[in-house]
């Protein structure tokens, strides 16, 4: 996983190598340092101009796989309230870079919880190009506090939504790994 303040502060430190400095003490290094070596010195600058394309562009080509770091996920904020899993998949994502890293789905959740027994899934339509799985409900998703309410969409249909007490966006947050290893 990248973390966009190690990335600023290696360019710090590279920054102040390509010119000579010590970036622990903040002093023009001596003629013996490695650092006061114009080869290193413009390596550390050409290092520079990468993580500044890095921190403007981000990594570019595929993402890292999803990862969270503790402190992380103690910064999700759950609802106190039931919601969707697409929304709980959003709080998660809101704190990691995933500029760098690939978010969690809401799918992929769900995908979890029925490989774990939490929810069932039901096929509908009968020719393959009309076929569609859905996620339902069984008896171990009791065990979560899982439950489908009525929604309307901006069109004024009416569709169900499984939702997520807060016991059960918690029960994910702490499976979080296990998930993401479940996704890769």
């Amino acid at each position: 996983m990248y973390d966009v303040r190690l990335i600023k502060r290696a360019k710090f430190y590279a920054e102040a190598m390509s010119q000579g400095i010590d970036p622990v003490t903040g002093e023009f290094a001596s003629e013996n340092d490695t650092i006061s070596h114009e080869r290193i010195q413009q390596c550390m600058g050409y290092i520079v101009s990468l993580l500044d394309d890095v921190l403007k562009y981000g990594l570019g080509g595929d993402k890292a796989e999803f990862c969270i770091t503790p402190a992380q996920k103690s910064k999700v904020r759950l609802s106190d309230n039931e919601i969707g899993v697409n929304d709980l998949a959003k709080r998660i994502n809101n704190e990691i870079d995933t500029g760098f890293v690939k978010g969690v789905t809401g799918s992929k959740i769900a995908s979890w919880l029925v490989s774990r027994g939490y929810l069932s899934e039901q096929v509908y339509g009968e020719m393959k190009s009309s076929k569609r799985t859905v996620k339902t409900l069984n008896e171990k998703s009791a065990l979560l506090g899982l439950k489908v309410i009525d929604k309307t969409r901006h069109t004024g249909e009416v569709y169900k939504q499984i939702v997520y007490p807060p016991s059960a966006q918690r029960f994910v947050l702490d499976n979080i790994e296990e998930i993401a290893k479940f996704m890769n």
